[in-house]
């Protein structure tokens, strides 16, 4: 059977990803891809506004030990994946600390 992603043309994925909601890890996406340069992607992590850790959902549908979209676990999942680099992670992270006073827990812990 043949790939069927192979044939899907790359104007319909990008349009596909302009749909679904920008996250770091659909940032990070778009830098493995090489639609992004590697100071692109480090300026967008930076300015990204990620949800805080520890925000419960309001209807509490979400275990908190879960994943959550949109959160600092984006640049973990992207390091996990190989998406960005330990550099690229480090570099963001430094930026927000000293930006926002504001630890994410660092990478294995």
């Amino acid at each position: 059977m043949a790939d069927e992603s192979s044939s899907i043309d790359p104007d319909v994925l990008r349009a596909l990803d302009e749909e679904r909601e920008i996250t770091p890890f659909t940032i990070a996406e778009q830098y493995h891809r090489g639609e992004l340069t590697r100071d692109e992607v480090i300026q967008q992590l930076i300015d990204y506004d990620y949800l805080p850790q520890d925000r419960i959902p309001d209807d509490m549908s979400v275990d908190i030990a879960m994943y959550i979209e949109g959160s600092w676990d984006d640049m973990e999942r992207a390091l996990r994946h190989e998406l960005i680099d330990a550099e690229i992670y480090q570099l963001v992270l430094d930026a927000l600390r000293e930006r926002e006073s504001w630890p994410p827990p660092t990478a294995g812990s």
